[in-house]
């Protein structure tokens, strides 16, 4: 897989949101999750999207839920975000 950068994945996902015509709640709810998922990348010292980053966060956030700190609704909505990341790197994002 060639290298991604994860805030263009993040936009081209909100880009495909918008397209197939979901509600600006949803696409802003969405915007917030991806905004997260990109803060920790970068903070971790990853601008490029990579499975193994995303790995890495998704077990940083069943540590947060399991200390209590995220919700397993809102975790589960950081999943999402995740996998739709992974389809728009990965070429198959369909919404």
């Amino acid at each position: 897989m060639k290298n991604k950068n994860i805030i263009d994945l993040a936009m081209r996902v909100l880009h495909q949101l918008k397209e197939h015509g979901l509600a600006d709640t949803t696409i802003d709810y969405n915007r917030s999750c991806l905004q997260s998922i990109c803060s920790f990348c970068i903070t971790h010292g990853h601008t490029e999207y990579s499975p193994s980053i995303m790995q890495y966060y998704l077990e940083n956030l069943q540590e947060q839920v399991g200390k209590g700190e995220f919700s397993h609704s809102y975790a589960n909505s950081l999943r999402r975000a995740v996998m739709l990341l992974d389809d728009a790197a990965t070429g198959k994002l369909t919404v």
